[in-house]
């Protein structure tokens, strides 16, 4: 309730202006007229605010950053059944295959801004345990041709296999890319996701530790 010797609020567009309550009656004071130079130029500021912070969350959202749950799948759990195949041809499941002494299993997909600057990492891994390691890729609702293009843009070299859908995903996480899992006899033994983007070290050192890697530096 009002004091009976205090004025009101009253609210005109983008602002609110005192209208004091005196004796006899109202006197009502109204803002001097705006600029309206001065107003297109406000709302020209807005619309680019504006489409700087959307541009911003559709960023952040390809890569799924905000409310992202827990992984489905840790280190220690057993590795879910799935089975790809890369665009060469080859097969790979949860399983290690002879020869090799691990799989590392990547979800990304080519329009995301933290798998962008991660599959470069995953390269050189492919490049240097592409003999005893099981490189995967895989991509998480990409078509074919989208990651052929990214792929020969980049001038990647690694196999992946194309998922046109999230169902392989889905069977580790529900959301977050890239989410990369070191799997060893069926087991997780190691994993990595978006809130810190491992390093070139950091999966290497993860392979040579989890996969007992034996290598030889010249």
């Amino acid at each position: 309730m009002l004091h009976p010797h205090m004025g009101a609020l009253a609210y005109m567009p983008t602002k609110f202006f005192f209208i004091p309550r005196i004796r006899g009656g109202l006197r009502l004071q109204f803002p001097p007229k705006h600029n309206s130079n001065i107003n297109q130029l406000n709302i020209k500021a807005m619309k680019r605010h504006f489409l700087i912070t959307l541009l911003a969350m559709l960023a952040i959202t390809a890569c799924d950053k905000i409310n992202q749950p827990e992984a489905a799948v840790g280190i220690g759990d057993t590795c879910p059944a799935f089975s790809v195949t890369l665009n060469d041809g080859t097969t790979v499941t949860e399983k290690t295959p002879d020869g090799k002494s691990g799989i590392m299993l990547i979800f990304f997909n080519t329009t995301c801004n933290d798998c962008q600057r991660e599959l470069p990492i995953v390269q050189r891994v492919y490049d240097e345990y592409n003999d005893m390691v099981v490189i995967c890729p895989v991509s998480r609702k990409e078509t074919e041709k989208s990651i052929g293009e990214y792929w020969n843009a980049k001038k990647f070299t690694m196999p992946y296999s194309a998922q046109k859908d999230n169902n392989i995903y889905n069977k580790f996480a529900s959301s977050g890319i890239p989410r990369i899992y070191i799997i060893k006899d069926g087991k997780v033994v190691d994993m990595f996701d978006d809130t810190d983007l491992p390093s070139y070290d950091m999966l290497s050192n993860s392979l040579k530790d989890n996969l007992e890697l034996v290598t030889i530096d010249f």
